[in-house]
Protein backbone atom coordinates (compact mmCIF):
# COMPACT_ATOMS: atom_id res chain seq x y z
CA UNK A 1 0.00 0.00 0.00
CA UNK A 2 1.91 3.33 -1.13
CA UNK A 3 0.34 6.33 0.93
CA UNK A 4 0.36 10.18 -0.38
CA UNK A 5 0.95 11.23 2.97
CA UNK A 6 2.59 8.79 5.32
CA UNK A 7 1.62 10.97 8.31
CA UNK A 8 -1.77 9.09 8.18
CA UNK A 9 -2.29 5.39 9.02
CA UNK A 10 -4.59 3.38 6.23
CA UNK A 11 -8.19 3.56 6.52
CA UNK A 12 -9.62 0.09 5.93
CA UNK A 13 -12.98 -1.09 4.60
CA UNK A 14 -14.97 -3.26 6.98
CA UNK A 15 -16.50 -6.51 5.28
CA UNK A 16 -16.90 -8.81 8.35
CA UNK A 17 -16.39 -9.52 12.04
CA UNK A 18 -16.85 -12.36 14.35
CA UNK A 19 -16.30 -10.23 17.59
CA UNK A 20 -16.06 -6.55 17.40
CA UNK A 21 -15.23 -4.54 14.06
CA UNK A 22 -12.36 -2.97 12.94
CA UNK A 23 -13.03 0.60 12.37
CA UNK A 24 -10.68 3.60 10.65
CA UNK A 25 -11.45 7.47 10.53
CA UNK A 26 -9.05 9.94 8.57
CA UNK A 27 -9.42 11.97 12.35
CA UNK A 28 -7.05 9.37 13.79
CA UNK A 29 -3.96 9.52 14.50
CA UNK A 30 -0.48 8.31 13.67
CA UNK A 31 0.64 5.22 15.23
CA UNK A 32 3.10 5.75 17.80
CA UNK A 33 5.35 3.34 16.19
CA UNK A 34 6.59 2.38 12.70
CA UNK A 35 8.74 -0.30 11.36
CA UNK A 36 9.66 -2.01 7.99
CA UNK A 37 9.66 -5.53 7.62
CA UNK A 38 10.91 -7.27 4.67
CA UNK A 39 9.76 -10.22 2.78
CA UNK A 40 12.29 -12.61 0.87
CA UNK A 41 10.70 -14.37 -2.00
CA UNK A 42 12.93 -17.78 -1.86
CA UNK A 43 11.14 -20.67 -0.09
CA UNK A 44 12.60 -22.01 2.93
CA UNK A 45 10.06 -24.77 2.89
CA UNK A 46 6.86 -26.16 2.29
CA UNK A 47 4.48 -25.81 4.85
CA UNK A 48 3.07 -29.44 6.49
CA UNK A 49 -0.14 -27.60 8.29
CA UNK A 50 -1.49 -27.19 11.85
CA UNK A 51 -2.99 -29.39 14.36
CA UNK A 52 -3.48 -30.79 17.33
CA UNK A 53 -3.83 -33.61 20.04
CA UNK A 54 -6.92 -35.96 20.73
CA UNK A 55 -5.98 -37.33 24.00
CA UNK A 56 -7.64 -36.68 26.98
CA UNK A 57 -10.55 -34.05 25.33
CA UNK A 58 -11.23 -36.42 23.16
CA UNK A 59 -11.20 -39.48 25.31
CA UNK A 60 -14.41 -37.53 26.78
CA UNK A 61 -15.78 -35.59 23.99
CA UNK A 62 -14.42 -37.38 20.67
CA UNK A 63 -18.20 -38.34 19.88
CA UNK A 64 -19.03 -35.04 19.55
CA UNK A 65 -18.77 -34.15 16.30
CA UNK A 66 -19.58 -30.22 16.44
CA UNK A 67 -16.14 -30.01 19.05
CA UNK A 68 -14.27 -31.60 16.33
CA UNK A 69 -15.17 -29.46 13.75
CA UNK A 70 -14.32 -26.96 15.18
CA UNK A 71 -11.01 -27.79 15.16
CA UNK A 72 -11.10 -29.39 11.81
CA UNK A 73 -13.62 -27.81 10.07
CA UNK A 74 -13.12 -25.60 6.84
CA UNK A 75 -16.08 -22.90 7.22
CA UNK A 76 -17.82 -22.26 10.63
CA UNK A 77 -19.70 -23.72 13.88
CA UNK A 78 -21.73 -22.95 16.21
CA UNK A 79 -20.64 -23.61 19.53
CA UNK A 80 -22.59 -22.76 22.76
CA UNK A 81 -24.49 -20.28 20.86
CA UNK A 82 -21.21 -18.88 19.41
CA UNK A 83 -20.16 -19.08 15.99
CA UNK A 84 -16.73 -20.06 15.70
CA UNK A 85 -14.06 -19.39 12.39
CA UNK A 86 -12.99 -23.50 12.01
CA UNK A 87 -8.98 -23.60 12.64
CA UNK A 88 -8.28 -25.45 9.51
CA UNK A 89 -6.22 -28.13 11.48
CA UNK A 90 -5.24 -30.78 9.34
CA UNK A 91 -2.79 -32.98 11.76
CA UNK A 92 -4.15 -35.08 13.98
CA UNK A 93 -2.19 -36.99 16.78
CA UNK A 94 -3.60 -39.80 18.31
CA UNK A 95 -2.50 -41.24 21.39
CA UNK A 96 -2.32 -45.11 21.60
CA UNK A 97 -2.96 -45.74 25.51
CA UNK A 98 -1.43 -47.58 27.91
CA UNK A 99 -4.08 -48.13 30.51
CA UNK A 100 -6.72 -51.09 31.14
CA UNK A 101 -8.48 -53.71 32.95
CA UNK A 102 -5.57 -55.10 35.68
CA UNK A 103 -3.05 -52.23 35.88
CA UNK A 104 -1.88 -50.49 38.88
CA UNK A 105 -3.79 -47.19 39.21
CA UNK A 106 -2.10 -43.99 40.27
CA UNK A 107 -4.18 -42.46 42.80
CA UNK A 108 -3.16 -39.04 41.57
CA UNK A 109 -4.43 -39.63 38.45
CA UNK A 110 -7.96 -38.93 36.78
CA UNK A 111 -10.23 -41.64 35.02
CA UNK A 112 -10.10 -39.18 31.73
CA UNK A 113 -6.39 -39.11 31.15
CA UNK A 114 -6.20 -43.10 31.50
CA UNK A 115 -6.38 -44.26 27.78
CA UNK A 116 -7.36 -47.54 27.23
CA UNK A 117 -5.13 -49.60 25.07
CA UNK A 118 -5.70 -52.60 22.57
CA UNK A 119 -3.49 -55.58 23.81
CA UNK A 120 -4.86 -56.62 26.77
CA UNK A 121 -2.39 -58.97 27.77
CA UNK A 122 0.63 -60.54 26.79
CA UNK A 123 -1.38 -63.99 26.52
CA UNK A 124 -1.08 -64.01 22.77
CA UNK A 125 0.15 -61.48 19.76
CA UNK A 126 -2.18 -62.68 17.91
CA UNK A 127 -4.79 -59.55 17.07
CA UNK A 128 -7.49 -61.39 16.24
CA UNK A 129 -7.69 -62.95 19.70
CA UNK A 130 -9.68 -62.29 22.95
CA UNK A 131 -6.03 -60.46 24.14
CA UNK A 132 -7.26 -57.69 21.74
CA UNK A 133 -10.21 -55.16 22.38
CA UNK A 134 -10.07 -53.23 19.74
CA UNK A 135 -13.08 -51.27 20.93
CA UNK A 136 -11.20 -49.87 24.03
CA UNK A 137 -10.78 -46.32 23.21
CA UNK A 138 -13.83 -45.82 21.07
CA UNK A 139 -14.28 -41.92 21.74
CA UNK A 140 -10.63 -41.08 20.17
CA UNK A 141 -10.99 -43.33 17.55
CA UNK A 142 -14.51 -41.28 16.25
CA UNK A 143 -12.93 -38.28 16.50
CA UNK A 144 -10.01 -39.76 14.47
CA UNK A 145 -12.63 -40.86 11.60
CA UNK A 146 -14.10 -37.39 12.44
CA UNK A 147 -11.06 -35.36 11.33
CA UNK A 148 -10.63 -37.90 8.12
CA UNK A 149 -13.45 -37.04 7.22
CA UNK A 150 -13.61 -33.00 7.89
CA UNK A 151 -10.36 -33.00 5.71
CA UNK A 152 -6.97 -33.79 7.72
CA UNK A 153 -4.78 -35.73 6.01
CA UNK A 154 -1.69 -36.23 8.53
CA UNK A 155 -2.40 -38.79 11.07
CA UNK A 156 0.22 -39.47 14.10
CA UNK A 157 -0.10 -42.56 16.60
CA UNK A 158 1.80 -41.30 19.65
CA UNK A 159 2.44 -43.04 22.61
CA UNK A 160 2.66 -41.95 26.32
CA UNK A 161 3.55 -45.26 28.03
CA UNK A 162 3.69 -48.71 27.17
CA UNK A 163 0.62 -51.23 27.57
CA UNK A 164 0.62 -51.59 31.54
CA UNK A 165 1.77 -54.57 31.48
CA UNK A 166 4.75 -54.04 29.50
CA UNK A 167 5.66 -51.54 32.85
CA UNK A 168 8.26 -52.60 35.30
CA UNK A 169 5.65 -51.70 38.00
CA UNK A 170 2.18 -52.44 35.89
CA UNK A 171 1.40 -48.60 36.26
CA UNK A 172 1.63 -46.18 33.00
CA UNK A 173 2.07 -43.70 35.15
CA UNK A 174 5.70 -44.07 35.59
CA UNK A 175 8.42 -45.65 37.18
CA UNK A 176 9.03 -45.97 41.15
CA UNK A 177 12.39 -43.98 40.88
CA UNK A 178 11.33 -41.78 37.40
CA UNK A 179 13.77 -44.28 34.88
CA UNK A 180 13.08 -46.80 32.21
CA UNK A 181 10.01 -48.16 33.07
CA UNK A 182 9.26 -50.65 29.97
CA UNK A 183 10.86 -53.95 30.84
CA UNK A 184 13.37 -55.21 28.24
CA UNK A 185 11.67 -58.19 27.08
CA UNK A 186 8.86 -56.13 25.50
CA UNK A 187 11.15 -54.16 23.74
CA UNK A 188 10.10 -56.01 20.40
CA UNK A 189 6.30 -56.82 21.68
CA UNK A 190 6.17 -52.92 22.04
CA UNK A 191 7.41 -51.63 18.70
CA UNK A 192 5.00 -54.53 17.47
CA UNK A 193 2.11 -53.06 19.29
CA UNK A 194 2.63 -49.28 17.93
CA UNK A 195 2.87 -51.25 14.75
CA UNK A 196 -0.11 -52.97 15.04
CA UNK A 197 -2.34 -50.26 15.87
CA UNK A 198 -1.36 -48.12 12.99
CA UNK A 199 -2.06 -51.10 10.76
CA UNK A 200 -5.55 -51.46 12.06
CA UNK A 201 -5.72 -47.65 11.65
CA UNK A 202 -5.61 -47.76 8.08
CA UNK A 203 -7.41 -51.29 7.87
CA UNK A 204 -10.19 -51.31 9.80
CA UNK A 205 -10.63 -47.65 10.51
CA UNK A 206 -9.88 -46.37 6.84
CA UNK A 207 -7.01 -43.44 8.49
CA UNK A 208 -4.30 -43.69 6.82
CA UNK A 209 -1.58 -43.17 9.54
CA UNK A 210 1.68 -41.19 8.30
CA UNK A 211 3.59 -41.44 11.20
CA UNK A 212 4.18 -43.31 14.88
CA UNK A 213 5.86 -41.55 17.49
CA UNK A 214 7.17 -44.21 20.18
CA UNK A 215 8.06 -41.75 22.97
CA UNK A 216 6.70 -38.77 24.84
CA UNK A 217 9.15 -36.63 26.21
CA UNK A 218 11.62 -39.83 27.06
CA UNK A 219 14.64 -38.24 28.78
CA UNK A 220 12.20 -36.29 31.37
CA UNK A 221 12.58 -37.39 35.31
CA UNK A 222 8.93 -36.34 36.04
CA UNK A 223 7.67 -39.85 35.29
CA UNK A 224 7.22 -41.26 38.28
CA UNK A 225 4.02 -43.18 40.05
CA UNK A 226 2.10 -42.32 41.16
CA UNK A 227 1.94 -40.08 38.50
CA UNK A 228 -0.57 -37.38 37.28
CA UNK A 229 -0.67 -38.71 33.57
CA UNK A 230 0.71 -41.87 31.37
CA UNK A 231 4.14 -41.20 30.92
CA UNK A 232 7.39 -42.99 30.76
CA UNK A 233 10.92 -42.22 31.17
CA UNK A 234 13.25 -44.06 28.04
CA UNK A 235 17.09 -43.24 28.50
CA UNK A 236 18.49 -42.46 25.29
CA UNK A 237 20.39 -45.39 24.59
CA UNK A 238 16.93 -47.22 25.12
CA UNK A 239 15.66 -45.08 22.65
CA UNK A 240 18.51 -46.03 20.54
CA UNK A 241 17.47 -49.79 20.42
CA UNK A 242 13.70 -49.34 20.47
CA UNK A 243 13.70 -47.23 17.11
CA UNK A 244 15.23 -49.66 14.92
CA UNK A 245 12.81 -52.01 16.50
CA UNK A 246 10.08 -50.48 15.35
CA UNK A 247 11.45 -49.50 12.05
CA UNK A 248 11.25 -53.79 11.19
CA UNK A 249 8.05 -54.02 12.77
CA UNK A 250 6.57 -51.45 10.76
CA UNK A 251 8.32 -52.60 7.62
CA UNK A 252 7.23 -56.28 8.53
CA UNK A 253 3.53 -55.35 8.66
CA UNK A 254 3.66 -53.53 5.68
CA UNK A 255 3.97 -50.01 6.69
CA UNK A 256 7.19 -49.25 4.91
CA UNK A 257 5.91 -45.63 4.53
CA UNK A 258 5.18 -44.73 7.54
CA UNK A 259 7.71 -43.07 9.46
CA UNK A 260 9.07 -43.13 12.81
CA UNK A 261 8.64 -39.57 14.77
CA UNK A 262 11.22 -38.92 17.28
CA UNK A 263 11.61 -38.20 19.86
CA UNK A 264 9.10 -35.65 21.26
CA UNK A 265 11.37 -34.26 24.17
CA UNK A 266 9.96 -31.28 26.26
CA UNK A 267 12.07 -28.65 24.76
CA UNK A 268 14.40 -28.19 21.79
CA UNK A 269 17.94 -28.72 23.86
CA UNK A 270 16.75 -31.75 24.54
CA UNK A 271 15.89 -33.01 21.58
CA UNK A 272 19.08 -31.28 20.48
CA UNK A 273 21.09 -33.60 22.61
CA UNK A 274 18.84 -36.88 21.79
CA UNK A 275 19.37 -36.47 18.45
CA UNK A 276 23.14 -35.84 18.70
CA UNK A 277 23.02 -39.04 20.90
CA UNK A 278 22.15 -41.48 18.00
CA UNK A 279 23.92 -43.05 15.98
CA UNK A 280 23.96 -42.68 11.88
CA UNK A 281 22.02 -46.12 11.53
CA UNK A 282 19.62 -44.79 14.27
CA UNK A 283 19.04 -41.86 12.63
CA UNK A 284 18.15 -43.17 9.21
CA UNK A 285 15.27 -45.15 10.48
CA UNK A 286 13.88 -41.64 11.52
CA UNK A 287 11.74 -39.83 9.21
CA UNK A 288 10.88 -36.71 11.49
CA UNK A 289 11.91 -34.94 14.15
CA UNK A 290 9.34 -34.33 16.65
CA UNK A 291 10.14 -31.70 19.49
CA UNK A 292 7.70 -30.04 22.06
CA UNK A 293 8.20 -26.54 22.88
CA UNK A 294 8.69 -25.90 26.52
CA UNK A 295 10.74 -24.41 29.60
CA UNK A 296 9.25 -26.26 32.10
CA UNK A 297 5.46 -25.22 31.87
CA UNK A 298 6.57 -22.09 29.63
CA UNK A 299 7.50 -21.49 26.31
CA UNK A 300 10.53 -22.01 25.34
CA UNK A 301 12.83 -18.93 24.09
CA UNK A 302 16.20 -19.97 24.08
CA UNK A 303 18.78 -20.56 21.60
CA UNK A 304 18.90 -23.89 20.82
CA UNK A 305 16.00 -23.89 17.62
CA UNK A 306 18.29 -22.88 15.40
CA UNK A 307 20.99 -25.59 16.52
CA UNK A 308 18.38 -28.28 16.33
CA UNK A 309 17.04 -27.45 12.72
CA UNK A 310 21.13 -27.06 11.30
CA UNK A 311 21.19 -30.86 13.05
CA UNK A 312 18.40 -32.40 11.70
CA UNK A 313 19.28 -30.59 8.07
CA UNK A 314 16.54 -31.45 5.52
CA UNK A 315 14.48 -33.22 7.19
CA UNK A 316 10.99 -32.83 8.44
CA UNK A 317 11.12 -30.97 11.61
CA UNK A 318 7.75 -30.51 13.72
CA UNK A 319 6.20 -28.82 16.37
CA UNK A 320 4.29 -31.16 17.54
CA UNK A 321 3.19 -30.13 20.80
CA UNK A 322 3.02 -26.68 22.12
CA UNK A 323 0.72 -24.69 25.31
CA UNK A 324 0.99 -22.33 27.69
CA UNK A 325 -1.65 -20.78 30.72
CA UNK A 326 -1.85 -17.45 29.03
CA UNK A 327 -5.34 -16.83 27.68
CA UNK A 328 -4.84 -13.84 25.49
CA UNK A 329 -3.14 -16.08 23.07
CA UNK A 330 -0.08 -13.38 22.59
CA UNK A 331 2.36 -15.62 24.21
CA UNK A 332 1.57 -18.58 21.47
CA UNK A 333 1.34 -16.21 18.74
CA UNK A 334 4.98 -15.42 19.66
CA UNK A 335 5.92 -18.81 20.00
CA UNK A 336 4.42 -19.56 17.05
CA UNK A 337 6.39 -16.89 14.86
CA UNK A 338 9.35 -18.34 16.29
CA UNK A 339 8.91 -21.66 16.13
CA UNK A 340 8.53 -21.02 12.40
CA UNK A 341 11.23 -18.49 12.04
CA UNK A 342 13.88 -19.58 14.33
CA UNK A 343 13.19 -23.20 14.37
CA UNK A 344 12.38 -24.01 11.03
CA UNK A 345 9.03 -25.56 12.12
CA UNK A 346 7.68 -27.48 9.03
CA UNK A 347 4.17 -28.27 11.03
CA UNK A 348 3.16 -26.58 14.99
CA UNK A 349 0.47 -28.37 17.05
CA UNK A 350 -0.45 -27.21 20.10
CA UNK A 351 -1.35 -29.88 22.75
CA UNK A 352 -5.20 -29.57 24.13
CA UNK A 353 -7.51 -27.32 22.54
CA UNK A 354 -10.34 -28.14 24.62
CA UNK A 355 -8.61 -27.39 28.31
CA UNK A 356 -8.85 -26.19 31.81
CA UNK A 357 -8.32 -21.60 31.83
CA UNK A 358 -6.06 -20.42 29.80
CA UNK A 359 -4.23 -23.52 28.74
CA UNK A 360 -7.69 -24.20 26.48
CA UNK A 361 -8.12 -22.41 23.12
CA UNK A 362 -11.71 -23.16 24.22
CA UNK A 363 -12.42 -23.62 28.09
CA UNK A 364 -13.20 -27.31 29.06
CA UNK A 365 -13.08 -29.35 31.90
CA UNK A 366 -13.20 -33.21 30.35
CA UNK A 367 -13.40 -34.44 33.88
CA UNK A 368 -16.61 -32.91 34.52
CA UNK A 369 -17.83 -33.16 30.92
CA UNK A 370 -18.12 -29.08 30.71
CA UNK A 371 -17.38 -27.49 27.54
CA UNK A 372 -17.49 -23.24 27.90
CA UNK A 373 -16.45 -20.17 25.89
CA UNK A 374 -13.33 -19.47 23.59
CA UNK A 375 -10.65 -17.67 25.38
CA UNK A 376 -9.33 -14.99 22.70
CA UNK A 377 -6.46 -17.58 22.30
CA UNK A 378 -8.72 -18.76 20.11
CA UNK A 379 -8.71 -16.35 17.58
CA UNK A 380 -5.00 -15.66 17.67
CA UNK A 381 -4.75 -19.64 16.70
CA UNK A 382 -7.13 -18.56 13.90
CA UNK A 383 -4.86 -16.11 12.75
CA UNK A 384 -2.59 -18.65 11.79
CA UNK A 385 -4.28 -22.21 10.75
CA UNK A 386 -6.79 -20.46 8.53
CA UNK A 387 -4.65 -18.29 6.68
CA UNK A 388 -1.10 -20.20 6.26
CA UNK A 389 -2.62 -23.00 4.53
CA UNK A 390 -0.77 -26.66 4.55
CA UNK A 391 1.47 -26.88 0.89
CA UNK A 392 1.69 -22.85 0.78
CA UNK A 393 5.71 -22.04 0.68
CA UNK A 394 7.67 -20.79 4.25
CA UNK A 395 9.11 -17.35 3.28
CA UNK A 396 12.10 -15.50 5.40
CA UNK A 397 11.22 -12.37 6.88
CA UNK A 398 13.63 -9.70 8.82
CA UNK A 399 11.28 -9.79 11.92
CA UNK A 400 10.73 -12.45 13.91
CA UNK A 401 7.17 -11.77 14.79
CA UNK A 402 6.29 -11.57 11.45
CA UNK A 403 5.43 -14.82 9.25
CA UNK A 404 5.36 -14.93 5.72
CA UNK A 405 3.95 -17.57 3.06
CA UNK A 406 3.07 -17.49 -0.23
CA UNK A 407 0.94 -19.33 -2.39
CA UNK A 408 1.71 -20.29 -5.68
CA UNK A 409 -1.46 -21.33 -6.93
CA UNK A 410 -3.49 -19.21 -6.17
CA UNK A 411 -0.71 -16.08 -5.89
CA UNK A 412 -1.76 -15.40 -2.44
CA UNK A 413 1.08 -13.51 -0.14
CA UNK A 414 0.12 -14.24 3.39
CA UNK A 415 1.81 -12.45 6.58
CA UNK A 416 1.20 -12.78 10.11
CA UNK A 417 2.31 -10.23 12.29
CA UNK A 418 3.04 -10.36 16.05
CA UNK A 419 2.65 -7.56 17.67
CA UNK A 420 2.91 -7.00 21.27
CA UNK A 421 3.75 -3.06 21.82
CA UNK A 422 1.92 -0.03 20.91
CA UNK A 423 -0.23 0.75 17.49
CA UNK A 424 1.35 1.09 14.55
CA UNK A 425 2.20 0.57 10.53
CA UNK A 426 4.20 -1.98 9.63
CA UNK A 427 5.91 -1.24 6.06
CA UNK A 428 6.15 -4.63 4.28
CA UNK A 429 8.93 -4.55 1.89
CA UNK A 430 8.09 -7.08 -1.31
CA UNK A 431 10.80 -6.20 -3.74
CA UNK A 432 10.71 -9.85 -4.61
CA UNK A 433 7.29 -9.18 -6.14
CA UNK A 434 5.26 -7.96 -8.75
CA UNK A 435 1.36 -7.20 -8.84
CA UNK A 436 -0.32 -5.45 -11.31
CA UNK A 437 -3.89 -5.17 -9.58
CA UNK A 438 -3.64 -6.29 -6.08
CA UNK A 439 -6.17 -6.70 -3.40
CA UNK A 440 -6.22 -7.72 0.18
CA UNK A 441 -8.15 -8.34 3.45
CA UNK A 442 -6.57 -7.81 6.92
CA UNK A 443 -7.91 -9.63 10.24
CA UNK A 444 -7.14 -8.44 13.57
CA UNK A 445 -7.30 -10.16 17.09
CA UNK A 446 -6.82 -8.26 19.86
CA UNK A 447 -5.22 -9.62 22.99
CA UNK A 448 -7.50 -7.43 25.25
CA UNK A 449 -10.55 -9.26 23.34
CA UNK A 450 -12.05 -6.08 22.28
CA UNK A 451 -11.63 -7.35 18.80
CA UNK A 452 -11.75 -11.22 18.08
CA UNK A 453 -11.20 -11.94 14.31
CA UNK A 454 -12.28 -8.88 12.35
CA UNK A 455 -11.94 -8.92 8.43
CA UNK A 456 -11.46 -5.72 6.49
CA UNK A 457 -10.73 -4.66 2.88
CA UNK A 458 -7.17 -3.20 2.07
CA UNK A 459 -7.33 -0.25 -0.41
CA UNK A 460 -4.88 1.32 -2.19
CA UNK A 461 -2.25 -1.25 -2.81
CA UNK A 462 1.02 -0.64 -4.76
CA UNK A 463 4.02 -2.89 -4.26
CA UNK A 464 6.92 -3.42 -3.41
CA UNK A 465 5.88 -1.54 -0.11
CA UNK A 466 2.49 -2.27 1.80
CA UNK A 467 1.76 -0.10 4.70
CA UNK A 468 -0.31 -2.09 7.30
CA UNK A 469 -1.85 -0.56 10.18
CA UNK A 470 -1.54 -2.85 13.22
CA UNK A 471 -3.50 -2.45 16.31
CA UNK A 472 -1.60 -2.51 19.76
CA UNK A 473 -1.55 -5.71 21.63
CA UNK A 474 -2.45 -7.92 18.30
CA UNK A 475 -1.76 -10.18 15.42
CA UNK A 476 -2.60 -8.93 12.20
CA UNK A 477 -3.19 -11.09 9.08
CA UNK A 478 -2.75 -9.61 5.83
CA UNK A 479 -3.54 -11.56 2.64
CA UNK A 480 -2.81 -10.34 -0.60
CA UNK A 481 -3.97 -11.50 -4.15
CA UNK A 482 -2.58 -11.21 -7.60
CA UNK A 483 0.83 -11.79 -6.57
CA UNK A 484 3.61 -13.37 -8.62
CA UNK A 485 7.21 -13.37 -7.47
CA UNK A 486 9.88 -12.12 -10.06
CA UNK A 487 11.40 -14.32 -11.94
CA UNK A 488 14.78 -14.60 -10.04
CA UNK A 489 12.59 -15.97 -7.30
CA UNK A 490 13.13 -19.68 -6.36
Amino acid sequence: MKLNNLTKPLCVVPLLAIGASLGCSAQETTPIHASSVTVSSPTLRTWQGWGCALYWWANVFGSNETMCQVCFGKTTTVLNSQNLPNLRFNIVRYNLGGSGPGMVNSRTMPAFKAINGFWLSPRSSNPLSATFNWHADAAQVEALKTAKALGADHFEIASNSPMWWMCTNGSTTGSDNGGDNLMTRYYTDFAYSLALAAKHARTAWHVPVTAVEPFNEPSAWWWKFPGRQEGCHFDKSTQAKIIPLLRAELNHIGLADVKIAASDENSPPEALATWNSFSAAVRADIGRVNTHGYSGLSPYRGPAMAELRRAVGSMPLWMSEDGDGDATGMTMAQTIAANINQLGADAWCYWQPYDSGGWGLIQCNPGDHWVGTPNTKYYMMAQFSRHIMEHMQVLSTSDVDTVAAYDPIKHKLVAVIVNTGAPRTISLQLNGFTSTKPSGSEWTTTSNGSVLYAHAALANLHLPTLHVPVAGGSVATVEIDNVNRKSSAN
